[in-house]
C-alpha cells in the first residue's frame, strides 16, 4: 500500500484524478456534490486506516 502511495505521489507527469478534481470544483457550488464527496473521502480514509493497522 505504501509503495503504491509513494509511486502515485512521485508521478509528476500526470495532473491527478479528473473525477476528484471535478468533484472538488463542483462541491464549491453544489451542496449535494460536497456531501457525497465528503462521504466518499471519509469512507476511503476509514479503509486506509483499517489497512494500516
Amino acid at each position: 500500500m505504501y509503495a503504491v502511495a509513494e509511486a502515485t505521489a512521485a508521478d509528476t507527469a500526470h495532473g491527478g484524478c479528473p473525477l476528484a478534481k471535478g468533484a472538488a470544483e463542483l462541491a464549491e457550488h453544489d451542496e449535494t456534490v460536497a456531501r457525497r464527496a465528503r462521504s466518499a473521502m471519509e469512507a476511503l480514509r476509514s479503509l486506509l486506516e483499517a489497512g494500516a493497522r
